[in-house]
């Protein structure tokens, strides 16, 4: 009788934990996703979203899925800035109501009578809508209304945002689009002149107006300034407007990818001179000559401009006029001298195996051991980490005042007998020596012996080198037990 009684408890047991799970837990989650979908407005998926239609008082926008972007065809026809057209799709997936007002017939109380947005999302199959009202009270919320729908939906303002935008905010930005890392070759004129500058591996160098080595940061500087944001689109110049984009103040064309595209972008007249700063007493006494500002600033003047000055500018694969700010213009406003390699030496210092420096009859010969000791070669002498690690950080990141080119005068430069002389062995390349000549109130003279070209230094750099043995060794001996 017992385990009559024993198999039958086990059995309800059973059954409640089957009632549990397939209703409580497994229909529970089928009737939450249930809720879920019934409260969103659109049944999309993200990837799905071919077309977004948004249509306010200010008129129609209307984009398509190119590809991995997104095209505007209406109101023009351009480029769209893809974060902001991917945001909207993939808030069309996930919007949804967070309660309803059911049975409300005044749409007027509500914004909805003439919504002030109408979105429109396409995929393959219909077209969905959603029409968007006033806010709520309390502006956390937006009301809502689908067309086929009865009742008033309040969606959350988080989720109304990615729609709510203007024309400027969903066209693409960037000044000039383009992968910097493909970028081959590269024209630039300026008011300085016109330069070329092409890439050789990952180093870039100047093939016109001479040829010689170019500063892979300036280079990267200068590209990655197209970047930054257009601050307006003109898209019907009006008759008499002096853009000076024939042919344009600055211009820089680039040579991109294996298949050489060529992309081209100008810089012309000032737009607008910027908000001025307030006038100081000594300011108002300047000569009326100086006050009067040309609507092409040369280039000692654009520095001095507001923060807010703009310029007209173009790139060729758009029809719009662009404006940039004045910071674009001073990324293009450089002499070749700007882009000059200035570093003193090609230094590696995890490749860096051997260090010679030379005064007169003296030479100190020092070795690596481990990674980041250096000793004499028979290992009795080990010189001050602090003093060494000054020298090569001098020597790999400071950068010459100034470059100059052949002929040189090797006597008056001191470079015909360098009072320093400083050789470098890195594993995998040539050996390099620099020499160091005399001081002028400039600089210190300074050339790698193999190149034609000299530099002039920071006077300090060379006082670092400027060591004798007895200030820079110590006895590497070790102590005897």
């Amino acid at each position: 009788m017992k385990m009559r009684n024993t198999l039958i408890s086990l059995g309800v047991l059973i059954a409640l934990s089957a009632y549990v799970y397939y209703y409580e837990i497994e229909g529970g989650k089928k009737r939450e996703e249930k809720e879920k979908a019934e409260k969103k407005i659109f049944q999309v998926e993200e990837p799905k979203v071919q077309e977004i239609t948004l249509v306010s008082a200010e008129g129609e926008i209307h984009g398509r899925r190119d590809g991995t972007g997104w095209k505007i065809l209406k109101p023009v026809e351009t480029d769209g800035e893809e974060y902001e057209w991917n945001n909207m799709a993939r808030t069309a997936a996930e919007i949804s109501s967070e309660s309803r007002l059911e049975g409300e017939k005044d749409l007027k109380s509500f914004g909805l009578e003439s919504p002030r947005l109408k979105v429109t999302v396409k995929t393959g199959g219909a077209d969905q809508e959603v029409l968007f009202g006033d806010d709520n009270p309390t502006q956390s919320s937006v009301y809502a209304k689908t067309p086929k729908g009865a009742d008033v939906l309040m969606v959350s303002s988080s989720q109304f945002t990615p729609f709510n935008k203007k024309l400027y905010d969903l066209r693409q930005k960037a000044a000039l689009k383009f992968n910097q890392d493909e970028v081959q070759e590269i024209t630039l004129r300026n008011p300085a002149g016109s330069y070329q500058f092409q890439k050789e591996g990952e180093d870039w160098k100047i093939k016109s107006p001479f040829q010689g080595k170019a500063d892979k940061g300036e280079i990267s500087s200068l590209l990655s300034g197209f970047s930054g944001s257009v601050k307006e689109f003109i898209d019907k110049v009006e008759p008499g407007t002096s853009t000076g984009l024939d042919p344009g103040t600055y211009e820089i064309s680039l040579v991109i990818g294996k298949d050489r595209t060529l992309k081209r972008f100008k810089i012309g007249s000032l737009k607008s001179a910027g908000t001025p700063p307030a006038a100081s007493p000594d300011a108002e006494k300047k000569d009326a000559k100086e006050k009067d500002k040309k609507d092409k600033p040369d280039a000692r003047s654009i520095a001095d401009l507001p923060a807010d000055a703009t310029f007209y500018a173009k790139d060729d694969s758009r029809t719009a006029v662009l404006v940039v700010d004045k910071y674009m213009v001073e990324r293009l406003n450089k002499k070749i001298e700007d882009f000059r390699d200035k570093s003193i030496l090609a230094l590696d210092r995890s490749k860096l195996k051997k260090i010679e420096i030379i005064q007169g009859s003296e030479t100190i010969t020092l070795v690596k051991e481990g990674e980041s000791d250096w000793v004499t070669p028979d290992k009795k002498k080990k010189a001050k980490s602090e003093t060494v690690m000054a020298m090569l950080s001098a020597a790999e990141y400071n950068k010459a005042k100034r470059l100059a080119d052949p002929p040189l005068d090797m006597t008056v430069s001191g470079l015909g007998s360098p009072e320093v002389r400083v050789a470098f062995e890195q594993e995998g390349k040539p050996r390099q020596e620099l020499l160091l000549g005399k001081d002028t109130e400039e600089g210190t003279w300074a050339k790698l012996a193999d190149e034609p070209g000299a530099k002039i230094l920071e006077k300090d750099f060379k006082e670092k080198f400027k060591v004798k043995s007895a200030d820079l060794l110590a006895d590497n001996t070790p102590e005897k037990k």
